[in-house]
């Protein structure tokens, strides 16, 4: 049981074992959460759900596994800025519910690849806000996708490959995206048929208006 916390305006959690989904509540004027699960284990579910909210900060720097089903889920209508970085070993859920996020910046690791096409293996989802400039003018802020993506050994088979790999993109898109940042350790592999079938996925289609690819090239 939970004492309600009125006046609590910005709260830092770090290194404590806490039900979030239970607590969150009593804090009906919280406008800034900032968390630090890193070394807890068993906080493998994040469920932060505020009418209040503005900013939420989020540092897991542990590797999840698969042995539990992590979740994270946040709703916050009123919630504008959100950072979170993560890793993941297993499969991870993400329900983000915030239609008034402005700024992101999000990174999801995994420790190995567990999605994806072909010899080529997801490593690194990213979503981020780049703020506009013009000459003169501050343009609007870009919603940025970014994905790593490097080859695997020929002997690792992704089931469901298509759709696997579109949906676990899918949920980490937190907000409506217009660039593609994309990130690819070709190794000496020829890369162009897996770009146009990433291209031509349809959340990734619709959305596009400005890409990127960067090559990283090793010997």
């Amino acid at each position: 049981y939970y004492v309600p916390f009125r006046s609590l305006e910005r709260l830092s959690l770090s290194g404590c074992h806490i039900d979030l989904a239970t607590f969150i509540p009593f804090c009906q004027r919280l406008r800034v959460l900032r968390l630090n699960t890193t070394g807890l284990v068993d906080m493998s579910n994040i469920t932060v759900h505020s009418a209040s909210l503005e900013e939420l900060v989020v540092e897991h720097g542990n590797r999840w596994t698969g042995r539990t089903r992590t979740h994270i889920s946040v709703d916050s209508p009123v919630l504008k800025q959100l950072t979170a970085s993560f890793h993941a070993c297993g499969n991870i859920g993400v329900s983000i519910l915030a239609p008034m996020l402005d700024k992101v910046w999000w990174r999801c690791s995994y420790a190995k690849p567990i999605y994806g096409l072909g010899l080529w293996g997801l490593s690194e989802v990213g979503f981020n806000t780049n703020a506009g400039r013009g000459a003169c003018v501050q343009l609007p802020s870009v919603h940025v996708l970014s994905l790593h993506i490097s080859p695997v050994q020929d002997s690792v088979s992704f089931p469901n490959a298509d759709l696997s790999f579109a949906a676990e993109i899918d949920k980490h898109m937190v907000t409506n995206f217009s660039g593609l940042d994309l990130h690819l350790s070709t190794k000496g592999h020829m890369f162009g048929t897996f770009v146009l079938h990433l291209l031509g996925m349809h959340r990734i289609h619709t959305a596009l208006r400005n890409l990127k690819i960067v090559l990283l090239r090793s010997e």
